[in-house]
């Protein structure tokens, strides 16, 4: 009789131990969530701060209209940032004003917020032959006016565009600029080995 006392205190004990393990592990959740809401609130209104200090660039006209990419690379690090910082600083008051009925707002619902207000939820669906027409006027650009373009629209806004036959080339130009940077590094060391280091610096990069 007593063995079965105290076969069942050792397996109460454990149930108990686990579930303090449960409920340690879900208040820790409900921990970061919140930190996690708070830092995403800080982050929308340092966003704002940055798109008020380049409306202010904007209005005071510190920056000529060609030097507005390298300002947006140089102060944000992507265009399409800048004009999200942009877009929150002058729509201010819509975003405040339903960040005090959400405890936490992040920069994401404020832009879903700001869509949905002006009716911009969804993107216009191009008209017929606007691609054509794009693709044609793209072709009488020079050079350093398709360079300016691209970085109008900024990188983050390209990429997941790029068709991966693209992609592909990208990869083995990269890499092959990556070997001959490496060779010229390192002269003496044999072309297998570099080859070898690009292999293994990628795959890991990919993993």
């Amino acid at each position: 009789m007593s063995n079965i006392v105290s076969a069942n205190v050792a397996v109460k004990a454990s149930l108990d131990e686990l579930e303090r393990a449960a409920i340690a592990a879900h208040a820790s959740i409900e921990r970061l969530e919140n930190e996690a809401a708070r830092l995403g609130s800080e982050k929308l209104r340092l966003a704002m701060k940055a798109g008020d200090a380049l409306i202010e660039i904007a209005q005071r006209k510190l920056v000529n209209h060609g030097q507005w990419s390298a300002l947006y690379l140089r102060t944000c690090g992507s265009v399409r940032m800048a004009q999200i910082y942009v877009t929150l600083a002058e729509n201010r008051d819509l975003v405040e004003a339903n960040a005090k009925r959400v405890s936490h707002l992040s920069i994401n619902a404020a832009l879903r917020l700001i869509r949905k207000a002006k009716g911009t939820s969804q993107p216009a669906k191009p008209k017929p032959g606007a691609v054509a027409a794009f693709t044609t006027a793209w072709k009488r650009l020079s050079p350093a006016d398709r360079t300016e373009a691209l970085a109008g629209i900024g990188f983050d806004a390209i990429w997941p565009v790029v068709p991966q036959g693209f992609r592909d080339r990208i990869g083995d130009r990269l890499r092959g600029l990556t070997v001959s940077h490496l060779k010229q590094e390192n002269p003496n060391t044999r072309m297998k080995r570099i080859k070898e280091r690009v292999i293994y610096n990628a795959m890991a990069v990919r993993h």
